[in-house]
């Protein structure tokens, strides 16, 4: 007679005044705690490089506008810098398409898609 021949086939509890957990359900029960929840996202964040501004002069400032103002209903290649919101630095994007006006108020370009970019960002623009 081995040590458990007494029980091993005795059946197992059931509960008589609630069901019985799926799998699913008892498996939650013991998926594995995170303490420090977002941790992982902060590490992500601040591994996260920035590019730095590339500040233009003014002349490379009064290009960019005369090739603006020649430029609405006509398709273009802008290289802009869009500023980060939670670092300093940002990145710099490249966005073609057809401007429709320019709001001088705003100063911003805006695209027959309805896209914005701030004038005082633009880097280069390509015809």
């Amino acid at each position: 007679m081995n040590n458990y021949d007494d029980i091993i086939n005795i059946k197992n509890h059931e509960p008589k005044f609630h069901v019985r957990m799926s799998r699913e359900q008892r498996a939650a029960q013991f998926a594995p705690f995170q303490a420090l929840t977002g941790f992982e996202n902060e590490v992500l964040e601040v591994a996260r490089t920035t590019s730095k501004k590339i500040e233009l002069t003014d002349d490379e400032k009064e290009e960019i506008n005369n090739i603006l103002v020649n430029s609405i209903n006509k398709y273009v290649c802008i290289t802009y810098f869009e500023p980060d919101n939670k670092k300093n630095g940002g990145k710099y994007i490249v966005k073609d398409g057809i401007i429709r006006m320019i709001d001088s108020y705003d100063r911003k370009i805006i695209f027959k898609d309805k896209t914005k970019i701030d004038i005082d960002e633009v880097l280069n623009i390509e015809r």
